[in-house]
């Protein structure tokens, strides 16, 4: 087991808004505390979580416990290259545990952008777009538009059905990446209900 705990202040501009406590990858299996009050457990060391703290947060100083569980001996357990023996050997990695990846606080709105995926094909320039929202967000749409190097390149917009969006767009002309021309859009989604921009997330 591997304790971490850590305090922390809102900032002032979160008042009224959900916060959410976000992990990339916690190995193996993790539980999380906000003052003292269980706020969730998540197990898989290699995939990200979220847990909404927002009703265990008081005004001042708040502090949020982790512990990770990594048992290094059994074999059944997920584990990629790290060895399940004290010390390595041949191709394997030193046994390691506990958060190896980032861990911020987010605040967001009574409706959010959950969760993203895009599949792209650079040969014909089509990239398709899922989107998850948090809950149920009637009467919203999901607004995407593409950059490249600052200037606009595409953009559409559906609707969200349920709890999720589908949408495409072909991007003319596309540059690949490449270690020569390393080149990379920029995206932006937005969750919008009408004019009102619900969420906005940089990508």
């Amino acid at each position: 087991w591997v304790w971490y705990r850590r305090s922390f202040d809102l900032p002032a501009g979160w008042r009224g808004k959900r916060i959410l406590a976000r992990f990339q990858a916690v190995d193996y299996r993790a539980r999380v505390w906000v003052n003292g009050s269980l706020a969730g457990e998540h197990e898989g060391g290699q995939t990200p979580f979220a847990f909404d703290i927002t009703h265990l947060l008081k005004d001042g100083a708040n502090s949020i416990t982790v512990r990770a569980e990594d048992f290094p001996e059994d074999q059944y357990q997920p584990r990629g290259k790290q060895y399940w023996q004290l010390k390595s050997r041949g191709i394997y990695y030193t046994c390691t545990t506990g958060i190896w990846q980032t861990v911020w606080l987010e605040a967001v709105g009574d409706r959010y952008l959950r969760l993203s995926q895009v599949q792209a094909d650079p040969r014909s320039g089509l990239a398709e777009f899922t989107f998850w929202t948090d809950s149920l967000a009637p009467y919203t749409t999901v607004q995407v538009s593409i950059r490249h190097e600052g200037s606009p390149v595409a953009s559409a917009s559906g609707s969200v059905e349920g709890t999720r969006a589908r949408l495409a767009i072909r991007v003319p002309d596309v540059r690949s990446w490449s270690p020569q021309q390393p080149n990379l859009y920029d995206v932006t989604y937005e969750l919008r209900r009408g004019s009102e921009v619900l969420d906005k997330v940089e990508s």
